[in-house]
């Protein structure tokens, strides 16, 4: 989201840890730990956090994706929950075209798609991205606390997006004012799409725009 990841500070970086289900927050280096703050020791292979751990659930992210869809028929997300992925910003892995991207559920190609009634939370940075899809319904689906951007689909058709609730998206702090055409995050982003619907759906304690259409949203 950056051509310059330094202007990102830690939100650039996707290690997360959880204690009792609440977010931690990463910092630098070891000597800016304190309560509520962890530290990646790269050299030493350890995470340092500042709060006591005694009688708490500690939880660190260890997986970038949590679903990848690749399928020219439909596919459905009927009541089901995602949570504490971190996925990472890269757009290209050598024998891995659909393990890639910022998004901790990611849909390609899909005939007709229903998510209903889901929860899609703490992600280091996208909840669900759509691409190259057709007739997708997203609906009556909690979105909070994800670090970057939330809902993103691109290149599709058909859409309908209705009685969601979209809550502090960019958890991370992703930069939204000096990245130029690198400025990607937003809690619905979505591109090179037409025939779309967005209705009856909430948006609160946002640090990014909340819909954004952009390059090509028609109808």
């Amino acid at each position: 989201v950056n051509p310059d990841s330094s202007k990102e500070g830690m939100a650039a970086y996707p290690a997360q840890v959880f204690i009792d289900e609440e977010p931690m927050t990463q910092v630098a280096s070891q000597a800016e730990v304190s309560s509520g703050k962890f530290y990646i020791d790269t050299v030493a292979k350890k995470i340092v956090i500042g709060s006591n751990p005694t009688g708490k659930t500690i939880e660190a992210s260890d997986s970038p994706r949590g679903l990848t869809v690749a399928t020219s028929g439909s596919f459905n997300l009927l009541g089901i929950n995602f949570a504490q992925y971190s996925p990472q910003q890269a757009f290209a892995k050598s024998g891995q075209p659909y393990n890639v991207g910022p998004s901790q559920i990611y849909i390609d190609s899909v005939s007709s798609s229903l998510i209903e009634n889901s929860v899609i939370v703490q992600s280091a940075n996208g909840g669900i991205a759509f691409g190259s899809s057709n007739n997708v319904t997203i609906k009556n689906t909690n979105f909070y606390d994800n670090g970057g951007g939330v809902l993103a689909i691109n290149q599709s058709s058909n859409i309908v997006i209705t009685d969601n609730k979209f809550e502090r998206g960019n958890a991370a702090g992703f930069n939204v004012d000096s990245c130029g055409s690198y400025c990607t995050v937003g809690n619905l982003k979505i591109t090179h799409s037409e025939n779309i619907n967005i209705k009856n759906n909430l948006f609160t304690d946002t640090n990014s725009v909340g819909i954004w259409c952009d390059e090509g949203c028609i109808n």
